[in-house]
């Protein structure tokens, strides 16, 4: 009890790096504060203006440009059932729009491409489940606590989608958003104003989605089969709209 942590222990490029850690959290909990206080006395106080000074250098931000704001409230509950093995009951929609009500066993919080999921042991389909926190509402924290069991996460239902990689020709006043995603070394100029992208591709949805937002500055010239499907949604957009 009465061991002491030599505070010469950490440089001052060590505390810098452990107050950029916990700074890029999104839980503020009471025991993230109280972690980072405790980190702060381990530096002499005359040096805490030049060690916040260089963690204030990273920033990182988990709040959208656009759409839902984060999801602070129902990660801190999510959190805090995690800590004491508690159920969580909420109301949920999956990719096709079905609503249902789940009962689960929490175990981990990822972060995947700036989106939040639960994994969790779903005791409604008695089944590992993967839950994006943008589709659950009405969470519940329940008084019923579970014994942990041995908890191997599997991907959502449904086979993986199909990646590939398209030619696009594409205005030049979408090179700032194309490279991007393509990065500079996957475009290359093809003269009128125009470049042509090599563009990693999804099948799903949400990538024919992403390739229609370019309106007509983007042309899909191979693989054909894509390009045929475009074409199709635009019909069908076309028409909606008619």
């Amino acid at each position: 009890d009465e061991y002491k942590v030599e505070k010469g222990l950490f440089t001052i490029a060590d505390i810098t790096s452990l107050l950029v850690g916990l700074g890029s959290i999104p839980l503020t909990g009471e025991d993230v504060l109280a972690t980072i206080a405790k980190i702060k006395g381990l530096a002499p106080k005359e040096q805490m203006r030049d060690i916040e000074a260089r963690a204030g250098k990273v920033i990182v931000d988990h709040t959208p440009w656009s759409g839902q704001p984060p999801r602070r409230l129902l990660l801190e509950s999510i959190k805090a059932a995690l800590d004491a093995n508690r159920l969580l009951a909420f109301h949920y929609y999956d990719a096709s729009g079905r609503e249902s009500t789940r009962t689960v066993e929490p175990y981990h919080l990822l972060l995947k491409e700036a989106n939040w999921y639960l994994l969790a042991w779903c005791l409604t389909r008695q089944d590992s489940r993967m839950f994006r926190l943008s589709r659950m509402s009405e969470l519940r924290v329940l008084e019923e606590s579970f014994a942990p069991r041995a908890f191997e996460p599997i991907p959502p239902d449904g086979p993986p989608p199909r990646r590939l990689t398209l030619t696009l020709r594409v205005d030049d006043s979408l090179r700032g958003w194309l490279t991007d995603i393509c990065g500079k070394e996957n475009l290359e100029p093809c003269g009128d104003g125009k470049f042509l992208a090599h563009y990693p591709f999804i099948e799903s949805d949400y990538g024919y989605g992403m390739l229609l937002c370019f309106g007509e500055k983007c042309e899909c010239l191979e693989p054909e089969p894509v390009r045929r499907e475009i074409k199709r949604r635009a019909e069908g957009l076309f028409q909606l709209y008619q």
